[in-house]
């Protein structure tokens, strides 16, 4: 975690990456949970127990405000449904709120449609090794007071939360990391082209930020190295473009880095690479002028042709090399077109163009 970037949770309150809350208490440590000393109050006794079943803590009793929840290494807590903690509405000022400290150094795993409800102020920590896993579906969320802070649905597949990781309820998006970045997703904005897109609310010290990629959500290489700004109190925003995705998942993550050497890694964005062997068009509808791209390079020997739902040839080009060609559709009438890739006569692939 970084020591030298402080994160604003609330109006009144700093957030610093050291062993010591603002809420006068030292953080859990991994290898100390649970029991005395550690600061827990609420810990698993039953292995992947729900959540909201009083059996699963000990004590036998739900965790509840105020409590210091901790989930040991090797340990998994499972939530299933919905599950409410106390208060959703946020009254009076964040350090007197109702809330939980939650500090994931297992695992928490949603079940599909597994809602966890925490109340406002809560805080979820989730330390090196520490997982939050997603369901398989689109409806698992959290949510601090009424703010989602993470998944819910029109949000797709929910990510994996790998710690080190922070969320708070005044994150945007999946949530707010450490390192004071306020956002970061990727989106497939044009065929095999990612584009993504991060922010800084502040930076200090910040030296640059590692854009990694992998096809597996376990081994990493880096794509690109990006200069932060250093110092800034400032919104700050990055993009980078992948234009060598690979066929079927990627998965996308950010890693922090400080002047000081030490690093912190972003939530994992994941996208799905349907145009594998295909060659697409786009933007499609078109109205003047189109690119078709392929994963593979063009041949010199082939050429495109544009036909008609008739199968009249309406329009041929040439093809020199590369990966796209740009052609004019400004003399198409609007209509349903085959774009043809032919070589030796043959067609080797098509794909549909609609012409506004």
């Amino acid at each position: 975690l970084l020591a030298s970037i402080i994160v604003m949770l609330y109006p009144t309150i700093i957030f610093s990456q050291t062993t010591t809350w603002p809420f006068a208490f030292s953080k859990p440590i991994c290898a100390n949970m649970p029991g005395a000393g550690s600061n827990c109050t609420k810990w698993p006794d039953v292995p992947n127990g729900q959540w909201d079943n009083p059996v699963t803590w000990n004590n036998n009793t739900l965790p509840g405000n105020f409590d210091i929840v901790c989930i040991p290494t090797g340990w998994t807590v499972v939530v299933k449904g919905s599950t409410y903690v106390e208060e959703a509405t946020c009254q009076g000022s964040p350090a007197t709120s109702p809330r939980l400290f939650i500090f994931v150094c297992g695992t928490i795993s949603f079940e599909p449609s597994g809602k966890l409800f925490l109340s406002c102020g809560s805080v979820i920590e989730i330390k090196p090794g520490g997982t939050i896993t997603a369901g398989a579906g689109s409806s698992d969320l959290i949510k601090i007071g009424s703010t989602t802070v993470w998944g819910g649905p029109g949000s797709g597949t929910q990510s994996n939360l790998v710690g080190p990781y922070t969320i708070t309820q005044s994150g945007q998006g999946p949530g707010l990391l450490p390192s004071a970045i306020m956002h970061f997703t990727a989106q497939l904005k044009r065929p095999y082209e990612v584009t993504i897109d991060w922010a800084t609310a502040s930076e200090t010290n910040s030296l640059e930020f590692e854009v990694e990629r992998s096809n597996d959500n376990k081994n990493w290489v880096s794509l690109s190295t990006i200069k932060a700004k250093g110092n800034s109190n400032t919104k700050i925003n990055y993009s980078y473009i992948d234009k060598s995705l690979s066929p079927g998942i990627n998965y996308y993550r950010l890693k922090q880095i400080d002047a000081n050497g030490s690093f912190v890694y972003s939530s994992i964005a994941r996208i799905t690479n349907r145009n594998a062997g295909k060659i697409v068009v786009y933007p499609n509808p078109v109205s003047s002028t189109a690119t078709l791209y392929s994963s593979e390079a063009w041949s010199k020997n082939q050429s495109l042709q544009i036909v008609d739902v008739n199968g009249a040839l309406v329009q041929s080009e040439s093809i020199t090399g590369g990966n796209t060609i740009q052609f004019s559709t400004s003399k198409l009438s609007a209509g349903l077109y085959l774009v043809r890739v032919i070589e030796n006569g043959k067609t080797v692939s098509q794909t549909k163009l609609i012409k506004q």
